[in-house]
């Protein structure tokens, strides 16, 4: 419930006067008034400026306090203009789609496994990148090693980068060519997923049965030679 009243305000002395949910106004020795948030953010205490008093009145500071939380909790910072938006990285887009969807996932591990693969594979290529400065040369560096081997790690890596990418598009309000995506683009350069196998090697012979290993192939290469007039 809150705390404070424009009445009550009128009257305050020096120092921060909680209005409730984090939310204080500030006033210092010179007479100025000022909103201040104070919220945790992933275990941090973090304070955030929300204006002046009167400028900002009671019920907008409220409304700004609601809406930097709503912020905070998709991973995003606040204090960060909208149209400034463009410049969120791929990890902090990794960031603020997995915060979001965390809750949605009933099963935990399937975020862990999101971050792993993302953190593992893509985040040292381009984790530090704007995502408007990622080009399917960037992508292709971080499939083309994984493609032929981890088959069905690779794809699941492809598919994770696009989502990330088309998140922040989204919030960004970006209209841009995702390039990790598959139709239209990363499918002219990879093979499909669906032909893909995995990779299986013989186990090594151990030393003492080298001799007859050899044999053996040197008996299937005599019959081949014969079947065939080698």
């Amino acid at each position: 419930m809150a705390n404070l009243t424009d009445r009550q305000i009128k009257a305050l002395a020096i120092g921060k006067h909680a209005d409730g949910s984090g939310l204080y106004l500030n006033i210092r020795d010179t007479g100025t008034k000022a909103w201040e948030l104070r919220v945790q953010v992933r275990g941090v205490r973090r304070a955030f400026g929300l204006g002046a008093y009167p400028g900002v009145s009671l019920k907008q500071a409220r409304e700004r306090s609601v809406e930097y939380k709503k912020k905070l909790a998709e991973g995003i910072d606040p204090t960060i203009d909208e149209n400034d938006q463009r410049a969120m990285s791929f990890k902090e887009a990794t960031n603020a789609f997995l915060a979001l969807n965390q809750s949605r996932w009933r099963n935990r591990k399937h975020a862990a496994q999101w971050r792993a693969t993302l953190t593992t594979y893509a985040w040292p290529v381009f984790g530090s990148r704007p995502v408007t400065e990622i080009n399917g040369a960037m992508v292709l560096k971080v499939l083309e090693p994984i493609w032929q081997t981890k088959t069905e790690t690779a794809p699941r890596v492809m598919q994770r980068i696009e989502t990330i990418i088309d998140f922040a598009f989204v919030k960004a309000g970006i209209e841009q060519v995702n390039p990790a995506r598959w139709k239209g683009r990363l499918e002219y350069v990879l093979p499909a997923a669906s032909k893909l196998r995995p990779v299986k090697h013989f186990a090594a012979p151990r030393i003492d049965q080298a001799p007859r290993s050899f044999n053996c192939l040197a008996a299937k290469w005599r019959w081949v030679r014969s079947r065939y007039a080698f």
